[in-house]
């Protein structure tokens, strides 16, 4: 007996030391991953091994969070820090990753809270104290210059474009291809920054398929750009820049130095291209010291040699990735500033040519700059949207790329100048109604036995979408919170100065911007559905008889509508109400949404994406609209308003005639979706759904 239970004992140690050994092979396993900056296998042997573990080691939970923040997972990050942080021998350097997760959350005060605990620690000393110091002051800044509205809307590339690795900026051929850099792991499994080329089908993206050995080198290689007519490809490998010949069919290199390198530097980049006549780069000592510089053509096409841009553009503070927009005199670019929101930041500068400078750099606000680096700022050629590199909270991983889409046109890029005027020297807004005439909501006493709900539109203004009357939104929050089981449903709607598609995101995204105040003070994501109507349903005239925009009818359509949704009955009596408007100021059909989808009715889904959706068909039908859930990052694009099930699918054929493919039939109540597990509750009410249950 005695011998049993010691040979028991025996084996039970021996797996217990066998376990032991296989978890300590997964953590360093998890570990090296993680030094390599593969974050997403040190996060899954990391799982793993909390999983497997019957007494989880704090360590376990430190190389998660630190893997969770290199794929930018900021919240989840924070949460395993929390589990290690109860370890009283934890590491000093956590409390700089956890404030560098607060910061990143925009949630300045927790993050200026860490930043301090971090520099009283030993461990401290051993860090760049100087950038903590700056980092702090950079949570200071932003928590007393939080942006209330922004002029653009950033959203992310998706996959296969961003990665969990560092990308470089995009660039459009000649044809139906794309380019960008990447420093993802190559075929061999090697993660060197490459170029590559992705060809843009009707809605989606291709393979990314790497250059040839002729543009890729084991060395660090980022696109800069093409000449004018793409036949000359500007590339950097490290920090040297190249051009060499494109589609020329030759498989040798013939890559030459850029004549603009500063021989008195040891660190150039960041090379942007003006003109065949003049660009701009980076220089400086260190990259951490580096200002901007430009080179211009002489008039026998000798390169002059490298001019600094004065102050106030280059400071003590690092300046990068330059970009001069069309106008010739507004210069954008990133700075490494303690009056920054954090890391690398975008600003703008004016040149005066009156007064022969430039203008204070002013700092772009959310969600152009973030807490993170943003990098490469760029705008499009007709200044509707534009480019950024950054890395930020919802975002694959590294610096990933982002689309911009500015509510108005950024003029800097639409008026063209020759003259250059640095280099000789080295719309009226509609103001807001009155809120007395904005009055939505009537103060509501929960504690009242019936309450009578006023809802009028929300306005908002064209330039920066801010609203026009910030109680709307209080009282609002304040019916949420007296009566959590309603739910609503934010339809927004746009004026007429964009094409459909642009008109439909704009006004999602403004949708999408009244949800993040609500969800904010703790409204849940459930009880939000947003609808964007971009220009299908105007109140007013967009334009005046002879052409001209009607400001004041543009400032009525642009509007946020709201329908309550009473998931347990209550004893609300809510009454939709829209302002009286002049005959001469009324759109001519002034087609009211409310009403015109009120019961039973079906429309089209065409697509589902993160980004704009841009297709003609928008604009050839009426009844266009972008719907998401509130916390969910992808857009539906439906077409269509039908009466019945079987208009529903002759609209939905005939779309698959012309080509669109993957689309269904979705069924609405009084304006909101219908889910399959309500279908039987609903069939005795609405007997045409039978058919659409049947699909």
């Amino acid at each position: 007996m005695n011998i049993t239970r010691l040979f028991l004992l025996t084996l039970s140690v021996l797996f217990a030391s066998l376990s032991l050994r296989g978890q300590k092979k997964q953590w360093q396993a998890s570990e090296l991953a993680l030094s390599q900056g593969d974050y997403q296998l040190a996060k899954t042997k990391a799982q793993e091994l909390l999983q497997s573990a019957k007494k989880p080691k704090s360590n376990y939970y430190y190389t998660l969070a630190q893997a969770h923040f290199g794929l930018n997972e900021f919240d989840s990050c924070l949460q395993s820090l929390q589990i290690y942080l109860q370890d009283k021998n934890h590491a000093d350097q956590a409390l700089f990753l956890a404030a560098r997760a607060f910061h990143y959350e925009s949630n300045y005060q927790q993050a200026m809270h860490y930043y301090k605990l971090f520099l009283k620690t030993k461990g401290s000393r051993k860090f760049n104290r100087k950038k903590v110091k700056r980092l702090l002051l950079q949570a200071v800044f932003a928590e007393r210059n939080a942006a209330v509205s922004s002029p653009a809307i950033a959203s992310p590339y998706q996959s296969p474009i961003n990665t969990a690795y560092d990308e470089g900026p995009l660039f459009k051929g000649n044809k139906a291809y794309y380019y960008f850099s990447s420093d993802r792991p190559d075929s061999s499994g090697q993660k060197n920054g490459q170029i590559y080329q992705i060809e843009r089908k009707e809605r989606s993206w291709g393979a990314p398929q790497p250059l040839s050995e002729r543009y890729n080198s084991p060395e660090e290689e980022c696109l800069l750009g093409f000449s004018s007519d793409y036949g000359q490809l500007f590339f950097q490998r490290d920090s040297q820049g190249l051009v060499d010949n494109f589609g020329d069919g030759y498989g040798q290199s013939l890559a030459a130095p850029i004549a603009l390198d500063s021989q008195y530097h040891s660190w150039t980049g960041d090379h942007y291209f003006f003109s065949d006549s003049l660009f701009f780069f980076v220089a400086g000592p260190h990259a951490q010291d580096l200002d901007i510089y430009y080179r211009k053509r002489n008039a026998d096409r000798s390169w002059s040699a490298p001019i600094a841009l004065a102050g106030p553009i280059n400071t003590a503070a690092a300046e990068r990735t330059p970009f001069l927009a069309a106008d010739g005199k507004t210069l954008f670019f990133s700075r490494l500033s303690a009056q920054g929101v954090g890391g690398y930041d975008v600003y703008e500068s004016v040149y005066e040519a009156e007064k022969g400078q430039w203008t204070s750099p002013r700092l772009l606000p959310a969600p152009i700059s973030s807490p993170g680096d943003d990098l490469f700022f760029r705008l499009s050629a007709n200044g509707l949207g534009g480019q950024l590199l950054s890395r930020r909270a919802g975002g694959e991983g590294g610096l990933d790329l982002y689309q911009l889409y500015f509510r108005q046109e950024r003029k800097a890029q639409l008026a063209v100048s020759a003259s250059l005027d640095f280099l000789q020297g080295a719309a009226q807004e509609l103001a807001p109604p009155p809120p007395s005439n904005l009055a939505v909501l009537s103060a509501l006493d929960s504690s009242s036995t019936e309450a009578n709900i006023q809802l009028r539109p929300f306005y908002y203004t064209a330039a920066t979408g801010a609203w026009q009357d910030q109680r709307q939104i209080d009282r609002l929050l304040r019916l949420l919170q007296d009566y959590p089981s309603l739910k609503v449903l934010i339809e927004a709607h746009a004026d007429a100065q964009y094409e459909a598609s642009r008109g439909l995101f704009l006004s999602l995204q403004q949708g999408q911007q009244l949800a993040q105040n609500l969800m904010a003070k703790g409204i849940s994501s459930q009880r939000i559905y947003l609808r964007g109507c971009g220009m299908s349903y105007p109140q007013a005239q967009n334009f005046s008889f002879d052409g001209s925009p009607n400001e004041a009818g543009q400032q009525f359509n642009r509007r946020v509508e709201l329908r309550l949704l009473e998931a347990q009955p209550t004893t609300l009596k809510v009454d939709y109400s829209w302002p009286k408007l002049s005959p001469i100021l009324l759109a001519t059909e002034a087609p009211n949404f409310r009403s015109k989808s009120q019961g039973l009715r079906y429309r089209i889904a065409i697509q589902t994406t993160s980004q704009l959706f841009d297709d003609p068909i928008l604009s050839q039908l009426a009844n266009v609209a972008a719907e998401k859930q509130a916390n969910a990052p992808e857009i539906t694009y439906y077409l269509g308003l039908e009466r019945n099930f079987k208009a529903a699918n002759a609209l939905k054929e005939t779309l698959e005639e012309s080509g669109f493919e993957n689309l269904y039939i979705q069924a609405y109540i009084d304006g909101w979706p219908i889910e399959k597990e309500q279908l039987p509750a609903l069939l005795q009410r609405y007997p045409g759904l039978k058919d659409y249950d049947g699909q």
